[in-house]
C-alpha cells in the first residue's frame, strides 16, 4: 500500500512538472532559433530536473533498505565457540634439580564446545 502511494505521488509530480514545462515548451538550436519539444522530451526533462522526484526515489530506496534490514533482524543469532587444550606431564623435582624428577599425571587433551 505504501509503495502504491509513492507511485501515485511520483506520477503526480511528473504531471505537475510536465505542465510547467509545456508552458515553456521551446528549446533553442545552435542558431538560437526556438524549437518545440516533443512530449517524450518534455517528460524526460521533467524527470531529470525535478528535485522532488529525485528525493522521493531516494526515500523509496531508503525504505526498501529498511525493509531488507528488518527481514535480516528476524533471523536468529547463532554463535559457536570451541576450545582445545593440550597439556603434557609436568615434571616435579622433589629432591632438587640434580635428582631425576617424578612425573605428575595430567589429562592430556581437553575439548570444550559451546553453541548458543
Amino acid at each position: 500500500m505504501f509503495c502504491n502511494i509513492k507511485k501515485h505521488m511520483v506520477l503526480c509530480l511528473i504531471l505537475q512538472q510536465s505542465v510547467l514545462l509545456f508552458s515553456q515548451n521551446h528549446r533553442s538550436d545552435s542558431s538560437g532559433e526556438m524549437l518545440p519539444l516533443s512530449i517524450s522530451q518534455t517528460w524526460d526533462m521533467a524527470v531529470q530536473s525535478s528535485k522532488k522526484i529525485n528525493l522521493s526515489s531516494l526515500e523509496a530506496d531508503v525504505s526498501a533498505e529498511e525493509i531488507r534490514e528488518s527481514k535480516y533482524e528476524r533471523f536468529p543469532e547463532i554463535s559457536l565457540n570451541g576450545n582445545y587444550e593440550y597439556a603434557t606431564n609436568i615434571p616435579v623435582y622433589e629432591d632438587g634439580l640434580l635428582k631425576p624428577p617424578t612425573q605428575h599425571e595430567v589429562i592430556i587433551s581437553i575439548f570444550t564446545m559451546e553453541i548458543s
